[in-house]
């Protein structure tokens, strides 16, 4: 449930004051009474309603993402929205602006306000053939309209696996001696990530965090949210997030031989991809390591957020189900793309 303002909050990188949140909404015309706390996580994230709408006003301190990297990442919405994709639409501020900064004691937030995509999450009725091929086609359109996207001079997205960033992650990750062999399979699984050729066929600007709570449905389209983690990598990473994705939530849908449901999800989900944007047999070599590589920053990411010493019981959970895929690795997943493979190559 939404919580009212109720005074200074404890945002990611330092106090975020009531001053500066008021400072923040007057230059986007927002009555701060009319504020409603959702998250104070890596970003900080309010909801507010204006007429009909919905809106989300969010803070995100410079620790976390600078003031470029996010002026990148709204210009890559905003090239999506004109290429008529389903994605929120960014508000500007009284002056004109999509992106605005407020300045505190310890650097500055940088606030973007976005106004809610049309229709509901992703349920698990709607988990089925039908949506798998929707998920392939959209993911397809995206990547070919990346091709065509020329990035701002000043800003730019970065590699999401970039080597300084691989550093951070594992250094998260060496907090906790269970992850030993965590750390070992993911530097390897690095190291083949970067032996990969890199062209415009395989690589550019993806969404990197392509889960079903960044969908929603409206009528027969969907719609798509949630570009925090955009950065350039290679095609084949949308896809093994959707793998991966799938393989997290396969049982919460009672399916319970998984090998033949993820041929199943990804034969609809590839056929569906191809038909939007090629890509090389090559690169689908790549997915059960980029797999790996997304499930040991999603258990890093779980460490910046909070220490291990504070951990609940549904934190300890997710960990050990990551740590698992990670350290039994996804050879098995390559049974399904192969399958793929050898009926349309």
């Amino acid at each position: 449930m939404y919580q009212p303002l109720n005074g200074s909050l404890n945002a990611y990188g330092g106090s975020l004051p009531v001053s500066l949140i008021e400072e923040a909404a007057e230059k986007f015309h927002i009555r701060t009474k009319k504020l409603f706390v959702i998250s104070t996580s890596l970003n900080t994230l309010f909801t507010f309603t204006k007429g009909l709408k919905q809106y989300f006003l969010r803070f995100t301190h410079q620790s976390y993402q600078d003031f470029g990297h996010i002026c990148a990442e709204v210009d890559w919405i905003e090239y999506l929205k004109k290429n008529l994709f389903n994605v929120p639409a960014v508000k500007r501020s009284s002056h004109g602006k999509m992106v605005e900064r407020v300045f505190c004691e310890n650097g500055y937030f940088t606030v973007v306000c976005f106004e809610r995509v049309r229709g509901y999450p992703l349920h698990p009725y709607d988990w089925k053939n039908n949506l798998f091929k929707k998920l392939g086609a959209l993911t397809g359109k995206l990547h070919a309209a990346s091709k065509l996207y020329v990035p701002l001079v000043n800003y730019r997205r970065k590699e999401f696996f970039r080597p300084e960033r691989v550093q951070r992650l594992i250094n998260l990750l060496s907090t906790d001696t269970e992850n030993e062999k965590v750390i070992e399979n993911f530097a390897l699984a690095h190291k083949k990530y970067a032996a990969h050729e890199k062209n415009s066929t395989s690589y550019g600007l993806i969404h990197n965090d392509l889960s079903r709570g960044n969908y929603f449905i409206h009528g027969n389209n969907l719609s798509l949210i949630d570009f925090e983690y955009s950065g350039y990598n290679f095609f084949a990473g949308d896809l093994a997030f959707l793998l991966y994705d799938a393989l997290n939530n396969y049982s919460a849908y009672k399916l319970h031989h998984r090998d033949a449901y993820l041929n199943c999800f990804f034969m609809d989900l590839f056929d569906a991809y191809q038909k939007e944007n090629f890509l090389p047999e090559s690169e689908l070599e790549l997915v059960p390591v980029l797999m790996t590589l997304y499930a040991a920053s999603s258990l890093a990411f779980k460490y910046k957020i909070k220490s291990r010493e504070s951990f609940n019981v549904a934190d300890c959970q997710f960990a050990a189900n990551a740590r698992n895929h990670i350290v039994e690795g996804f050879e098995y997943v390559s049974h399904a793309i192969n399958a793929e493979v050898s009926k349309n190559f």
